[in-house]
């Protein structure tokens, strides 16, 4: 567990955390996966050259990820994990208010 970081915008490609995402298996919701993926982190590009390397190693994972949706769901299951983490973070927040 704990925080997967890729140092190079190169490693992306052969992420298996985004390589799981991509492909044609679907990942049940309420797997680990999930928790293990949101905790990706890599470094954000600060110049227009790091921003194109970016897209370009993106590219190929986001039309993988395109071609194997509709077998996998997977991309409908990162939007119902992102919603139901959204959801927990406000109602922490509003229990913060309240303390």
């Amino acid at each position: 567990m704990g925080v997967s970081s890729s140092h190079s915008m190169n490693d992306l490609k052969s992420n298996v955390l985004l390589c799981q995402l991509v492909g044609p298996a679907c990942v049940a919701v309420d797997d680990n996966f999930w928790e293990e993926l949101l905790q990706f982190s890599f470094s954000i590009p600060d110049n227009s050259a790091d921003a194109r390397l970016l897209e370009e190693a993106t590219y190929p994972l986001c039309k993988k990820l395109e071609d194997n949706t509709a077998l996998s769901g997977n991309l409908g299951n990162l939007v119902k994990k992102f919603v139901e983490r959204v959801r927990l973070m406000t109602d922490e927040t509003k229990c913060e208010k309240w303390v």
